[in-house]
């Protein structure tokens, strides 16, 4: 999401927009070969916009915001990757999870999903974040904590 000002900061909006309508097309054509020719129907239509938008969010803009920013191509892939890996650890868990067990009621839907935010999040700090980025979440966490008991 932060990206997306970048475009809109530095006026280079007119090869995104015009990516927009090419995208656009790209995805109302994927809509009706995934939907009708394949058979997914409905289902189909949201398979065809997760994969252009995701197409055009994890490839173009990065790569060209980093452009407008002069700054080299690759930039902002790293902090993406990372955030992909976490998206398809949690995916495959909360996969794994379904078959080992029946989420059969609301409690056990938001046991399960407490449960996958938990690891999740523990993950995320101690795997995903670097050295300072824990110390400035950890010292933010503490004065907010004295705010509270005040």
């Amino acid at each position: 999401m932060p990206l997306f000002p970048i475009q809109t900061a530095t006026n280079h909006v007119r090869v995104p927009g015009i990516l927009m309508l090419i995208m656009g097309l790209a995805n109302v054509g994927l809509a009706v070969a995934l939907a009708i020719r394949s058979g997914l129907g409905y289902i189909g239509i949201a398979i065809a916009g997760a994969i252009v938008l995701t197409a055009k969010n994890t490839l173009f803009t990065p790569f060209y915001a980093a452009r407008n920013l002069k700054l080299p191509w690759y930039t902002f892939y790293p902090s993406l990757i990372k955030g992909a890996v976490g998206f398809a650890v949690v995916g495959l868990g909360t996969y794994l999870m379904s078959l080992s067990w029946a989420l059969t009621s609301w409690s056990k839907l938001a046991l399960a999903g407490i449960s996958v935010s938990g690891i999740y999040a523990l993950g995320a700090y101690f795997l995903g974040l670097t050295t300072s980025e824990r110390l400035l979440l950890n010292n933010e966490i503490r004065q907010r904590m004295k705010r509270l008991s005040r």
